[in-house]
């Protein structure tokens, strides 16, 4: 994530300057370790309101050099609201599988997850945290990985995912640049 200051420069009467520094809180897509990648997304609950969002991903290394994934964290941003009668249940995140292709390689269990929480801007207060230990290897020019991933909360209630910095309707795989890389 990026915060980048704007000056704005206000002239005044008497022939003096205000210079208002402004920062624009922007967590983007940038290239990988090593390399330029694209990640695209979808989801399986496309609808707003979901007790178990299911954000899914795919990375592709677009280098001409190998992707070591133990170099790679990838940021889904949401909001967490209140549970049932405005408690704060716990969260857990789930992966479902992880995938390299094309081979079709599964490296699920070299996937790594975990949700932080914090004060990130924007009014998003959580991220899902995806990163890959040194069993995942690499992926080759033209590879990518897929993540089938999700979260909850522990007693099941209700998140918006219309406020969700990261969150887009998508049903299938589109390049998408509100997750941080």
């Amino acid at each position: 994530s990026t915060i980048t200051p704007t000056a704005t420069i206000t002239p005044t009467e008497t022939m003096t300057s205000t210079i208002t520094l402004t920062f624009t809180y922007s967590p983007t897509l940038t290239p990988g370790a090593g390399g330029d990648i694209t990640l695209k997304f979808m989801t399986t609950d496309t609808n707003a309101t979901s007790n178990s969002p299911h954000p899914w991903f795919q990375l592709y290394n677009d280098d001409i050099s190998s992707l070591d994934l133990s170099t790679v964290e990838i940021k889904y941003w949401y909001f967490y609201e209140t549970g049932w009668g405005g408690s704060t249940p716990s969260e857990q995140s789930v992966i479902d599988y992880t995938g390299k292709f094309p081979s079709g390689n599964n490296i699920t269990s070299s996937t790594i997850h975990s949700i932080v929480s914090g004060s990130f801007g924007d009014n998003q207060d959580r991220y899902l945290k995806i990163t890959f230990n040194s069993g995942a290897g690499s992926i080759a020019q033209g590879e990518y990985v897929q993540i089938q991933s999700r979260f909850n909360k522990t007693d099941w209630s209700d998140y918006d995912q219309g406020d969700d910095w990261s969150f887009a309707g998508y049903s299938t795989f589109t390049d998408w640049d509100k997750i941080t890389v």
